[in-house]
């Protein structure tokens, strides 16, 4: 390992201190005795809780995730001390299916807020594969063909 790599590792260690004690503090979890009661609710050795206090990594991912889990926060978080975006994929596609059928709006002209609503569920449903197709294709062509007609004031 070069010298700037150890010097990196270092910094990165000295950060994820700093950030474990700032975010099991917000989680509830008192300094004194934090070990202990790291240990008693995540499963793991007192060492191992130690060590994460120290600015180290659990070696055993299942341990990473369950003590993310439990105090609420994300494991690339932990891990790179960067804020990460805490959407779920449910957030996530919901979100992608409201601007989608914000432009598909603007490329067609204004629709109604119900025929808006109807053009965001079929686009999440395709997004998440929650679609049938043998149900939806008929159902999905009037309601795209309902809101061109708006669109176009007709």
């Amino acid at each position: 390992m070069s010298k700037d790599e150890t010097e990196y590792r270092a910094g990165l260690r000295d950060k994820r201190k700093a950030w474990f004690d700032k975010t099991m503090t917000a989680a509830g979890v008192d300094t004194y005795g934090r070990a202990s009661r790291i240990s008693r609710e995540i499963g793991c050795s007192i060492a191992s809780a130690q060590a994460w206090i120290s600015g180290n990594l659990p070696k055993d991912g299942v341990l990473l995730y369950k003590a993310a889990k439990q105090y609420g926060f994300s494991m690339a978080e932990w891990v790179t001390t960067e804020k990460q975006s805490i959407l779920s994929d449910s957030e996530d596609h919901w979100l992608q299916a409201i601007k989608m059928a914000k432009n598909f709006e603007e490329e067609n002209g204004l629709l109604s807020a119900t025929t808006f609503q109807s053009i965001v569920v079929i686009i999440r449903k395709h997004l998440t594969g929650d679609a049938d197709i043998n149900d939806s294709l008929a159902g999905y062509a009037k309601v795209l063909e309902e809101a061109k007609k708006e669109a176009n004031g007709v």
